[in-house]
């Protein structure tokens, strides 16, 4: 699932609303230049009701991307619950969601879904969470890395 999930309340709602069909693993950044204080509260929803969240990049903006992913893996990992792990890129951070699942997981993709670009100090990168999805899907397919 990819969702616009971008708050605490919103991250808890979603993943919470697909912890029913199975272990959730779930994929989270947040943007820079916003809020700094919820990104630990994000990261903590989403450990509250995920097997697995993985931490990456969404719009850094202008500040670091390691620093906002610091603050929210901290709020995930002092959460417990789930096993917390970073990855620098979405791309490589949504590759890693869907290679680490298997047929009982529900993947969660959150905090751009409908947006089609990635803002990057003062540029904007095209990137589309549900393309990128389906592009490691087939990689993985393709490598034999995933079940089908």
């Amino acid at each position: 699932m990819v969702d616009f999930a971008h708050t605490p309340q919103a991250v808890e709602a979603a993943v919470g609303s697909l912890s029913a069909a199975g272990p959730v693993i779930t994929v989270l950044g947040c943007g820079g230049d916003r809020d700094p204080a919820k990104r630990p509260d994000m990261g903590a929803a989403a450990a509250r009701g995920s097997e697995l969240v993985i931490i990456t990049d969404d719009n850094p903006r202008s500040e670091d991307p390691a620093a906002i992913r610091a603050a929210a893996v901290a709020g995930a990992s002092a959460a417990g619950g789930a096993e917390v792990i970073e990855v620098a890129g979405r791309a490589r951070a949504i590759e890693e969601a869907l290679r680490r699942a298997d047929g009982s997981n529900v993947v969660a993709i959150l905090g751009k879904g409908h947006e089609r670009g990635q803002i990057l100090a003062d540029r904007t990168v095209d990137f589309d969470d549900m393309a990128e999805t389906r592009a490691a899907w087939a990689r993985l397919h393709r490598e034999g890395d995933a079940d089908a």
